[in-house]
């Protein structure tokens, strides 16, 4: 009884001390330019620059900062409003690296901008980083993003109390967790993930990941577009001067939502992509321990299975060095397939659902891991059809979950095939951009197989070095371990230990790739075949390791294992904490990084939208643009002409996609709507009649195809939800 008292204490005081830390800065508030700029005399003429976008100050005393160096006297820092004049600044003392200067806000809320104000003839300036800062003053985003962290604090402390208190609570609801072993695994894989994930935690900093830029324009594009009333999020805001750029209509982005609704709950860019990488690495450790223990009913194969995949190699180089979100999200449901083709086959195809779950996330995760697994799962059916062809209800399962699938896919789908029927873009089919063939940049060689460690670099011109790391090559030696104790083994896992040894050969420059050139071309590098081989050698390695160290020493031969992987892949870890981390203060969001480009239309170009912006191309060219209003997806202006053309062509600065729908209004105020085409360059392209001046607007809107697709999902959802707990009222 006292020990217990101890711990409501102890629990009361440590959730009572995280909820004052974590809002200890709930009246901070900065706004920072982050882009590091040098004026020098060589190359600026003396005049004002506007270097940030506009934000919103409200009343309240704040601190306007510069840091950097100064070379001089003459040049100032300043804010001005959004609609012209200065509001204040100061002038740059000579040789200081930081200045500060304050200030105030009354009355009504500012828009302002961040600018520089430069002379040449008596100055050099280095700006490092401008930024305005308040302690005093509360927003909306800071009282939304504490208050967050504040109830799941207190939501987590709730839970560990009734857990001391009334644990028949606990156990009534999560009925697995009634089962001690069960409870400890679960805070032994919330370890493991945030152990896995070290330098995504790493406060103040964040490590540079190939991809990470485009995963995190894709998170801003969502948010922005929902701020602006879409939803769901196909043509996305944020990239490209808002031109709206069709991401959502081609890489599959469920899940992101996740960190879109932390993001609008006023969490910095980089916390949401932190926490959302954190919590799929648990929800993957937890479907390889769930489907390694399930199929060899024994809870040390899943702790193992899970040990292997968090410190695998292709993991860690997915996750740390090419910030790879979709095969982050993937490796939750690749297991799933796994365990639902284990159902199938051994007597229990009415559970077909599991198979179906994990076809269904991989859709709404990753496109090229959709190809990969159903490749891999169309050759293990073709080499048990005898047994499909002779147990309907195998059959049956399978063409069930098939149709599960397209359907609850179809708000993907449905959108994606009208996009790619008719525009022409950069991407190739589903899931690539067109490659010229086989070359060193996408062929791996078969000694990376056995490479310990190598950093992320290029070698030979354009190769990154992906391997499965040294743990996953010693899953086959515990296969003969057991053949020396002359034990069998599940027959399963010699199944997945034979489909990752040969996937493994196939991802190397053994295999002839020469005579499947068209393959290559959709999942664009050989390497990616190693992320099926991460998932399948984990599990049986897994399954492996608990037949041989049973009972009674397991739990210290797990503990074993965690070392080894760990030392493993140490090298990884290492590098990116000390080479690949760098300050938060040097993080800069560019709406123009836009990787490949896959999704733009061909002859479209980043640098073409960067120096258009907002300008309307007319024809003829004497045509004059009188007024302009971007708005979310709609742009609408005014014109005038006074020449004898019958039809002017106006081409838009918005990316057409099917969707815009365009409207002309005269001078007679009379509206008529009209087609908005495709322009050579795929900007949006309308046509109107000659009337001397009127206003024309085109606006995006969700075609037939989106929502018939939304509709199909979601009835499919609604069904299933029903079926389901129906069955719960059943049992």
């Amino acid at each position: 009884m006292k020990n217990k008292k101890l711990l409501i204490t102890l629990l009361m005081l440590f959730t009572v001390a995280a909820l004052l830390i974590c809002n200890r800065d709930l009246m901070h508030y900065e706004y920072s330019f982050l882009g590091k700029r040098t004026f020098s005399p060589e190359i600026d003429a003396k005049r004002s620059y506007l270097l940030s976008g506009t934000f919103t100050l409200k009343p309240g005393t704040y601190d306007l900062v510069f840091y950097g160096t100064v070379q001089g006297k003459g040049s100032s820092v300043y804010l001005a409003r959004d609609e012209g004049g200065i509001f204040t600044g100061f002038d740059l003392a000579d040789g200081e690296e930081e200045q500060r200067a304050g200030f105030t806000v009354s009355g009504n809320t500012e828009n302002l901008r961040i600018g520089v104000s430069y002379d040449p003839g008596t100055s050099v300036v280095d700006v490092q980083k401008i930024s305005v800062v308040s302690d005093s003053v509360l927003y909306k985003s800071s009282l939304l993003r504490h208050g967050t962290v504040s109830l799941f604090i207190f939501f987590c402390g709730i839970l560990l109390l009734l857990r001391i208190v009334k644990p028949e609570l606990i156990y009534r609801t999560v009925s697995p967790l009634r089962k001690h072993e069960n409870e400890t695994d679960f805070f032994v894989l919330i370890l493991l993930s945030l152990l896995t994930s070290i330098p995504l935690l790493l406060p103040d900093s964040y490590g540079l990941a190939e991809d990470m830029f485009f995963h995190l324009s894709r998170i801003e594009g969502i948010a922005e577009g929902i701020k602006a009333g879409y939803f769901p999020v196909r043509n996305e805001l944020f990239w490209l001067k808002n031109y709206g750029y069709g991401t959502g209509y081609f890489y599959p982005d469920l899940f992101l939502y996740f960190p879109v609704l932390l993001r609008l709950l006023g969490f910095s860019i980089l916390s949401c992509y932190k926490i959302f990488i954190v919590v799929c690495t648990f929800f993957s450790l937890l479907s390889f321990y769930l489907t390694a223990k399930i199929i060899a009913k024994n809870r040390y194969a899943g702790l193992a299975a899970a040990i292997l995949f968090g410190f695998c190699s292709y993991r860690c180089i997915a996750v740390f060095y090419r910030g790879a979100i979709g095969e982050v999200q993937a490796f939750i449901f690749m297991p799933l397939i796994i365990l639902g083709l284990y159902y199938l086959f051994n007597g229990k195809p009415e559970r077909w659902w599991v198979f179906a779950l994990g076809f269904w996330g991989i859709l709404s995760s990753h496109l090229i891991s959709l190809v990969l697994s159903a490749g891999i799962t169309a050759a293990f059916l073709l080499l048990n059809i005898r047994m499909i062809i002779h147990d309907r209800r195998i059959f049956s399962a399978l063409l069930k979950s098939v149709l599960v699938t397209v359907l609850l896919g179809a708000g993907f789908l449905l959108p994606m095939t009208e996009q790619m029927n008719g525009n022409n873009l950069n991407m190739n089919l589903l899931v690539s951009a067109k490659r010229g063939g086989l070359t060193a940049n996408n062929i791996n060689p078969v000694k990376n197989l056995i490479v310990f460690f190598h950093d992320w670099h290029y070698d030979e011109g354009y190769f990154r070095s992906v391997y499965p790391g040294w743990m996953l090559l010693a899953v086959p030696l515990l296969r003969v371990l057991l053949l020396f104790q002359k034990k069998k083994g599940p027959k399963a896992a010699d199944i997945m230990l034979g489909f990752g040894i040969v996937l493994m050969i196939c991802s190397t420059d053994l295999f002839p790739w020469q005579h499947f050139v068209w393959l290559l071309n959709r999942i664009q590098f050989t390497w990616r075949l190693l992320a099926p081989v991460s998932v399948l050698l984990p599990i049986c390695g897994g399954i492996y390791f608990s037949e041989l160290f049973s009972r009674p020493g397991a739990a210290l031969f797990t503990g074993l294992l965690v070392l080894a992987c760990a030392a493993c892949s140490y090298p990884i870890y290492h590098d990116t904490i000390v080479n690949r981390t760098v300050s938060e203060d040097e993080f800069i969001m560019q709406d123009n990084r836009v990787a490949g480009m896959e999704y733009m239309p061909i002859g479209l170009s980043a640098e073409f939208i960067d120096k258009n912006r907002d300008t309307v191309a007319a024809d003829p060219v004497e045509t004059r643009i009188t007024s302009h209003k971007r708005r979310g997806l709609s742009f609408t202006f005014t014109f005038e002409y006074a020449g004898n053309a019958d039809t002017l062509t106006f081409t838009i600065p918005l990316i057409r996609y099917y969707g815009y729908k365009g409207t002309f209004t005269n001078s007679d105020g009379k509206t008529v709507p009209i087609e908005v085409e495709k322009s050579e360059n795929g900007l949006a392209l309308v046509r109107v009649k000659n009337t001397g001046s009127g206003t024309v607007q085109a606006a995006y809107h969700k075609t037939g195809f989106e929502l018939a697709g939304e509709i199909i999902s979601l009835v499919t959802i609604c069904l299933g939800f029903c079926l389901f707990l129906s069955g719960r009222k059943q049992n």
